[in-house]
């Protein structure tokens, strides 16, 4: 056989060698081949595009075969294990020293220096009368005269002891304020002696300090002061 099928082949260029050679009578000499009528293949068909596969999801499982969760996992508890205790380091006491015992000492008593008391002061004592009521008597009637005499016997001298107290209690604004207050009743009684005083201790009282002149002075103008309120009580039945 000596006819090649070269590819790519259909099914008649198959058939045509392998008939040429079984329907070959060997007595012809033309060499005359029957060819059979070739049937025409069938059309292949297109290929249908193939839809994309689906997943099918899995059907849940029923309740008798349902997974049951896993178990948490339990925790142990893990004893805490307490630090060791810091022993803090001994305190060292210093070693108390000893006492040195002291010799008695001989007491020896020194006489103390007395003290002389101090003198109180003398009251100055003045002869007749130590009031002059001629300005009061100008000025208006008899009746006049006895209401000042006895609103100074009333007043005065509580005011001439409040400004001795207010010396010793350092209060010079008290000084101050009483001797003031009182400077125009010992002007119109005529008391000659506590002219020039009252217009001292007022000045010295202005200064804020003690001092020995204005002490003799306060305890002068008390003093008077005291004296010619005991005339007037028993002259004037005050």
């Amino acid at each position: 056989m000596d006819d090649f099928v070269y590819k790519p082949y259909n099914e008649v260029n198959l058939v045509n060698p392998i008939a040429k050679w079984l329907l070959k009578n060997p007595d012809e000499e033309d060499g005359t081949i029957i060819e059979p009528v070739a049937k025409s293949a069938p059309a292949i068909p297109a290929a249908a595009p193939q839809p994309a596969p689906t997943v099918a999801k899995a059907a849940p499982a029923p309740a008798s075969q349902a997974v049951a969760p896993a178990p948490e996992p339990v925790l142990k508890a893990v004893p805490v294990v307490p630090p060791p205790p810091v022993t803090p380091p001994p305190v060292v006491q210093p070693k108390p020293e000893p006492v040195k015992e002291m010799a008695p000492q001989p007491i020896v008593h020194k006489p103390q220096p007395v003290k002389e008391k101090e003198a109180a002061p003398v009251a100055e004592t003045y002869e007749g009368p130590l009031y002059d009521i001629s300005k009061l008597q100008s000025i208006g009637s008899d009746d006049f005269v006895k209401r000042m005499l006895k609103l100074f016997v009333a007043e005065v001298p509580s005011a001439a002891m409040n400004i001795k107290i207010a010396y010793d209690s350092t209060d010079f604004n008290t000084i101050k304020y009483l001797t003031h207050r009182i400077r125009p009743s010992i002007q119109n009684m005529g008391i000659i002696h506590l002219q020039e005083d009252m217009v001292v201790i007022e000045q010295l009282a202005v200064k804020g300090q003690k001092d020995p002149d204005l002490k003799r002075r306060i305890d002068k103008m008390t003093n008077i002061i005291d004296q010619v309120g005991e005339q007037l009580r028993k002259k004037y039945k005050l």
